[in-house]
């Protein structure tokens, strides 16, 4: 029998090497165990540190270890590990098991598989309108069965947010972050959704909200908001990269409170081989009462550096914003005119061109899909663009662009956390223009890269260079995000795509792509590799077609 030495005379069975994972002890176990060089801990009795081992043991799964001391050493076999078999949940209410708690089954039974169960039974009570539960796990090692004992408690509405005093700062203002309104359900997603936003914001470095659970029923519903307020400016300086645009680098300085009603200013700087960008902005909020109505003067200045063209754009425009959240999701409206003056310095389209615009835009936004944007896996948001210009009306032709996108996420099998994301990405657009040759660069429409299909290389389907008049694209993609190791998540994706040389009409040439990939989810941000292979099914002219097979693309900080 081939024994590991713990330290002293203590020592393990080979075949349980304390080298592996989960039996390894950690600094403060050997501490307990063989004590150390300092006043106290020099001399650890035998008894002590045997009761030492097989409480750490215990912590570990293992519950039935045996002892053999054999001349100077004392041998312990651990025995075999305990497993979680089965999980009853009590006093569960209907709508409990709508998410499922994934990576349990099968588990070592030990307290961070025990606390593990209660928290997650606590976190899914809270987000499914209970407030207050309270939750007791039984474990028996015999028969490896863990109970899981809920108390719900009362549903309870929001009644009532009290919200904090800060001087130089309008109370109302508070409430322009909260995903929620009163007298909804409570579900612990709005308070933490909320709570992110005013982080987001720069304006406060910590939000929570308390309720005290009383009985006193005059205090249920009743919550009260805590914050911590941060430095008014800050600067963010954020890299990334990709096969694309290779180095990316992105500065913005914000003032998060210019105001007592927390107006902004911004200014951003964003860096990379095919585009150069400036921008400033504020959100101005005007009304102390109606704290979600904003203004947004804007100034942008862009340089597009593509294969088959070079243009700089310089916008300034004015809007006027208004969001509204529910239980579910955030709608959001803006619309305001714009100026645009637009040079091509290499490529097809008018050299030189000014044009005044009124632009709008309406999205909505699931609270679940702003909640986990840094991990993408459930939600969905819509995005639909109206862009028009009139001729006489500061612009030398009239046009129009709609433009409808989204991306929708499903939890597929609504495991927690998710075991496969399955994911959809859309975009229907379409210019309306007399003269496709006057249209400004920056409204035509072109297909090709890590954007939308990925089979083929970035804006390469662009009819000669002159882009379309109508596009249409649609992506599918699943995630697995625990079939591998160290955070490695396959995927699988199609692309499909149409374009059309007329406005409202697509050609019945069908350009996609299948691939696949690889997500690591690491420490610092997520890398993303895909390879896909680009395929056109001819069934009509084009005028121009790209060219299939083969697309790579690598990139740091870019998702779905």
């Amino acid at each position: 029998m081939k024994l590991e030495n713990i330290c002293g005379p203590y020592f393990l069975t080979s075949e349980k090497s304390i080298f592996a994972s989960s039996l390894k002890f950690n600094k403060n176990e050997l501490l307990l165990i063989c004590g150390a060089d300092t006043p106290g801990w020099k001399n650890i009795p035998p008894w002590q540190a045997l009761e030492n081992i097989k409480n750490n043991l215990r912590k570990k799964g293992y519950y039935s270890p045996s002892i053999l001391y054999i001349k100077n050493k004392i041998i312990i076999d651990p025995g075999n590990v305990s497993r979680i078999k089965t999980i009853i949940y009590k006093n569960t209410p209907p709508d409990f098991f709508d998410v499922k708690l994934s990576g349990i089954d099968n588990a070592t039974l030990n307290t961070e598989s025990i606390d593990q169960l209660k928290a997650w039974g606590l976190s899914r009570m809270r987000s499914i309108d209970y407030p207050c539960p309270q939750v007791t796990v039984e474990a028996s090692v015999d028969n490896q069965t863990v109970i899981v004992n809920m108390l719900s408690g009362p549903k309870t509405p929001i009644h009532k947010v009290i919200r904090p005093n800060t001087p130089g700062i309008h109370p109302n203002i508070w409430t322009r972050f909260d995903a929620f309104q009163i007298g909804d359900e409570y579900k612990e997603n709005l308070f933490m959704l909320t709570s992110r936003r005013l982080a987001g914001s720069n304006l406060v470095n910590y939000s929570d909200f308390i309720n005290e659970c009383s009985s006193v029923e005059e205090k249920m519903g009743i919550f009260e908001e805590r914050i911590t307020l941060s430095q008014p400016r800050s600067l963010i300086f954020a890299i990334g990269a990709s096969t694309e645009e290779l180095g990316i680098i992105k500065t913005s300085w914000r003032h998060s409170r210019i105001d007592q009603y927390a107006s902004q200013v911004e200014a951003s700087v964003y860096l990379s081989t095919l585009e150069k960008s400036f921008q400033t902005q504020s959100h101005w909020y005007p009304l102390p009462n109606s704290p979600r109505i904003y203004i947004l003067p804007t100034f942008t200045v862009e340089r597009n550096s593509e294969v088959f063209y070079t243009s700089v754009t310089q916008s300034l425009s004015s809007q006027v914003g208004y969001y509204h959240d529910n239980s579910i999701h955030q709608y959001q409206l803006e619309a305001g005119p714009s100026y645009n003056i637009e040079d091509t310095l290499e490529g097809s389209g008018p050299p030189h061109v000014k044009y005044l615009s009124f632009d709008s835009t309406i999205a909505l936004l699931s609270h679940d899909y702003e909640l986990y944007q840094s991990i993408p896996q459930s939600g969905y948001q819509i995005t639909a663009d109206w862009n028009t210009r009139q001729k006489g009306l500061g612009s030398p032709t009239s046009g129009n662009r709609y433009q409808l996108k989204g991306t929708y996420l499903i939890n597929w099998g609504h495991f927690s956390p998710p075991l496969y994301v399955l994911g959809f990405r859309f975009e229907l657009a379409t210019l309306a223009t007399p003269a496709l040759e006057n249209a400004p660069k920056k409204l035509r429409l072109y297909l090709g890269g890590n954007e939308d299909i990925r089979g083929f290389a970035r804006k390469s389907i662009n009819n000669q260079t002159q882009g379309y008049l109508t596009t249409a694209y649609l992506g599918t993609e699943i995630r697995a995000l625990q079939l591998l190791p160290y955070q490695l998540q396959p995927l699988l994706f199609i692309d499909v795509a149409q374009t059309g040389t007329d406005t409202f009409t697509l050609d019945p040439t069908l350009f996609w792509s299948p691939g696949t990939g690889l997500r690591w989810q690491s420490p610092f941000g997520s890398f993303r590799a895909t390879g896909a292979y680009g395929l056109i099914a001819q069934k009509g002219l084009e005028r121009s077609l790209p060219d299939g097979g083969w697309n790579f693309f690598l990139s740091y900080g870019q998702e779905f």
